[in-house]
């Protein structure tokens, strides 16, 4: 993957992103981000793979197996409270569950 294809999947996830984005715009905004986080992963990008497991749970993308064991893995081998927060949060996102405020 160029370095030009990795611009243009971060800016399609970006969209994705946003709260009006149409149907289309999400199911490339996932692909997109499944795409990353693979690249990611095969790098051996620890930090940036959980990041964007994060980005793909929120978009609600259909994340492999293979991909939340990595980022399980890195996580609960991190002392980094935010990398292990991300991780949390993305896992709650694909459950469907939600933390309250308290949380």
């Amino acid at each position: 993957m160029t370095r030009a294809v990795v611009r243009q999947h971060k800016r399609t996830v970006r969209r994705a992103s946003l709260q009006h984005a149409g149907d289309e715009q999400q199911c490339l905004g996932r692909e997109s981000a499944i795409s990353l986080l693979m690249r990611s992963i095969g790098f051996r990008h620890r930090r940036l793979a959980v990041v964007r497991l994060n980005q793909a749970a929120r978009l609600g993308a259909a994340v492999p197996l293979e991909a939340w064991n990595y980022c399980r893995y890195v996580a609960t081998q991190s002392d980094d409270e935010r990398l292990r927060t991300l991780f949390l949060e993305a896992a709650l996102q694909a459950t469907g569950a939600t933390r309250t405020p308290a949380e």
